[in-house]
């Protein structure tokens, strides 16, 4: 199963509402690693195993929200983590409903992508096959999941 058709399979079977909050809650557990980081305790296993975990449920937002995997992100790649949870707190107001806009799609439309890209960041700075195990555990599991 790709990551795409994993991603549709979870919306349908979990349904949009829950997999909106499922992203929220998965940004924070991954903003509360960063926030260790920031004071000397850093768990490189924990960090690699939250954005896995974030880069997963983000996949699931670029289906709901129709997100270009084009869009041009050039200059947004600040990989500081301040950054990264400034970035994941705007679209958790949007998420979970404390921001309503009518123009909420386009705005996460833009906002998903420059996460993408401070995440990929990110996984760089603390190991790339780190992370990519991590995925590769999380993909394989909710596959067993779908299909039982």
């Amino acid at each position: 199963m790709t990551k795409i058709e994993l991603a549709e399979a979870c919306i349908a079977e979990y349904g949009a509402d829950t997999q909106r909050l499922q992203m929220v809650e998965e940004m924070a557990e991954l903003t509360v690693e960063l926030c260790h980081l920031g004071r000397g305790r850093f768990n490189q296993d924990k960090v690699a195993e939250e954005v896995a975990d974030t880069l997963a449920m983000l996949d699931q937002m670029d289906v709901m929200f129709d997100v270009d995997k084009n869009w041009n992100c050039k200059g947004w790649g600040n990989d500081d983590r301040e950054s990264l949870i400034s970035s994941m707190g705007y679209i958790q107001m949007y998420l979970a409903g404390y921001v309503v806009k009518s123009d909420e799609k386009k705005i996460l439309q833009a906002l998903f992508p420059v996460l993408r890209i401070r995440l990929i960041s990110l996984r760089e700075t603390i190991g790339v096959e780190k992370v990519e195990a991590w995925q590769k555990k999380k993909h394989d599991r909710m596959v067993e999941r779908l299909t039982r």
